[in-house]
């Protein structure tokens, strides 16, 4: 079983997670879900998965998680530390999380439903772009009543 807390690195520029459309099927009458095509999210949740798959010993974990994802991006040369101090631009920091979640599904967790917090940021406060993963075990909860 792996060692709670675990941390890792992932170098890359990180990519979010794409946004999905659905349309119902006039044969079946279901409805398909489809993603933009050629995105760069998925040669990032490839790097995401490839690097946990190295450093994460053992099975993926069945108790409730809390994650920290702290991304990081390169400053462009043309917006100083003064002009724009945080990162405030796009990606969304929630659709680089998600993105994340994906990746890590099946590797860290069985499912991204078992991480019961979350707290994400993205800054340029990095040497080199990535994104820094923390899993921490949280307590049982106490039955109710006692």
């Amino acid at each position: 079983m792996p060692r709670l807390p675990f941390t890792a690195f992932v170098r890359g520029v990180p990519a979010p997670k794409g946004s999905v459309s659905g349309f119902v099927n006039k044969k079946t009458g279901g409805v398909n879900i489809t993603e933009k095509r050629g995105s760069p999210q998925k040669t990032w949740q490839a790097a995401v998965q490839f690097v946990l798959g190295e450093e994460w010993a053992g099975p993926p974990l069945d108790e409730a998680v809390a994650v920290t994802l702290a991304f990081g991006f390169q400053r462009p040369k043309s917006v100083t530390a003064k002009k724009r101090p945080h990162h405030t631009v796009k990606p969304d920091v929630d659709k680089l999380a998600r993105g994340c979640l994906d990746a890590m599904t099946g590797i860290v967790f069985r499912d991204d439903s078992q991480v019961a917090v979350l707290m994400s940021s993205k800054s340029y406060d990095f040497k080199e772009p990535g994104v820094r993963i923390d899993v921490y075990a949280l307590p049982a909860q106490p039955a109710e009543g006692k």
